[in-house]
């Protein structure tokens, strides 16, 4: 085998290796669901607006990115809470309630929910090593979710506009 050969050789297993691993373009959204549980009381007698999520990625984060309390017409953003609780459901981990904590009930609410997935492909394997690497220099654990982002709108009228 000549220098040449084995060159071309490289260059081609090296872009059968890229194709395989940058299938990120490929994948659709998942179809995460967000819905509306109820307005109801937590353990603790706080009061709590109860969600529901389904379909959700295996290795994913969310969180309340924006909350709004709506007033008529008028929408007034809110800190949101950061000390939601989850409740199991089955199957885990791609179904489970959340409760987060609202100060009243007889309000209009309006959350916007990101998530956040892990990398796939490429991109996904320079994070496992970032994650690796990170491990062994500080001794704790890290992990990245650099994937896809998205946000899931959810709008709540009140219990006294009903």
């Amino acid at each position: 085998m000549t220098k040449a050969q084995a060159v071309l050789i490289s260059i081609i297993i090296g872009l059968a290796i890229l194709f395989l691993f940058s299938n990120e373009a490929n994948q659709t959204l998942p179809k995460v669901e967000v819905r509306f549980v109820g307005f109801t009381n937590n353990p603790y007698g706080k009061s709590e607006i109860r969600f529901s999520f389904t379909n959700c990625a295996q290795h994913m984060t969310w969180d309340v990115d924006k909350m709004s309390k709506g007033s008529g017409s008028v929408w007034e953003t809110v800190q949101p809470p950061s000390d939601y609780i989850v409740y199991a459901t089955d199957p885990l981990p791609s179904s489970f309630d959340v409760g987060i904590p609202i100060p009243q009930t007889n309000a209009a609410w309006r959350l916007i929910f990101r998530f956040n997935e892990k990398a796939a492909g490429l991109s996904g394997l320079i994070d496992s090593s970032k994650e690796i690497f990170h491990k062994l220099i500080s001794g704790t654990a890290e992990e990245l979710y650099t994937g896809r982002m998205y946000f899931i709108t959810n709008e709540i009228s009140s219990l006294s506009q009903k």
